[in-house]
């Protein structure tokens, strides 16, 4: 055999050894054992979760039209002379002899039933003139609410005091007290008293005697001194001023004296007074 033959057949049986060693490892080929199966789907959302609807459940219910008004109150029991008996007992009491006033009806706030309970008393009346009744005064030297002319006034010694008329009083007048008074010091300046029952004015510029005999009767004193009418005189403040007119029940008031303090006499003016009337004025008059 040449050598080239010899080389031939080595690698020919090499090869055919190496075919065998690779077909010993077992019986069939190996299989790729198939996809990795099914990718189990895409996960389902599982649906927008409902919102479960709003059900505000109704408007609130007003509950009724504020529970009724109940029954009307059958006007209370009527009471006993009520706060309205009492309201008449007042009036009258600035008047003396004028009666306490009629006593009320109704008593005050009746129990009735449920309701705001019976009317308030009825009040009374007045008595005969009481503190219910007023006289209406007026100057034709003074507008109520003005100011007090100069000559009504302290200024220069002047003091002059204005002509007054009124209305008539009550019946059961007996006769008529006139009082100055200060509202912001609560200075009685002057006052006249014991005019007669026919006396239903006044001349301007009274004399300045205690007691007067002419153009009219009656007594007077002030509280500076002297027995005259005193004006107004706050030395540069301004005060405000009334002219009071009280018809009463006496002739002549009773324990005063003819040097008597104003203030005194004003108060018995005011404890015999069946009516009473105002003028007032503001001033700032000095000396």
């Amino acid at each position: 055999m040449t050598r080239s033959a010899l080389v031939l057949s080595v690698t020919l049986a090499f090869a055919v050894a190496a075919t065998q060693v690779g077909c010993s490892g077992g019986s069939g080929n190996i299989g790729t054992g198939g996809s990795s199966g099914a990718t189990g789907g895409t996960p389902g959302t599982g649906g927008t979760p409902g919102t479960g609807g709003t059900s505000t459940g109704g408007s609130p219910g007003t509950g009724g039209a504020t529970g009724g008004a109940g029954v009307a109150g059958g006007g209370g029991a009527g009471g006993h002379a009520g706060a309205g008996g009492a309201a008449g007992g007042a009036a009258g009491s600035a008047g003396g002899a004028a009666g306490a006033g009629q006593g009320g009806h109704g008593g005050a706030a009746g129990s009735g039933n449920g309701g705001s309970g019976g009317r308030a008393g009825n009040g009374g009346g007045a008595g005969a003139g009481g503190a219910n009744a007023a006289l209406t005064v007026t100057s034709t030297a003074l507008t109520d609410g003005m100011m007090f002319p100069t000559a009504q006034t302290c200024t220069g010694g002047s003091n002059m005091s204005p002509p007054l008329s009124w209305t008539t009083g009550p019946s059961g007048t007996m006769g008529y007290g006139v009082a100055l008074y200060d509202t912001n010091n609560m200075v009685t300046h002057w006052t006249l008293w014991n005019l007669s029952a026919s006396t239903t004015s006044l001349p301007g510029a009274l004399p300045s005697a205690g007691t007067l005999t002419t153009p009219v009767m009656g007594q007077q004193n002030n509280t500076f001194g002297s027995t005259g009418y005193y004006g107004p005189c706050p030395m540069g403040s301004t005060h405000t001023y009334q002219f009071e007119v009280y018809a009463v029940d006496v002739a002549t008031l009773p324990s005063v004296a003819a040097n008597a303090a104003p203030k005194d006499v004003r108060t018995q003016m005011i404890a015999h007074a069946l009516a009473k009337g105002t003028l007032s004025g503001t001033s700032n008059a000095s000396k």
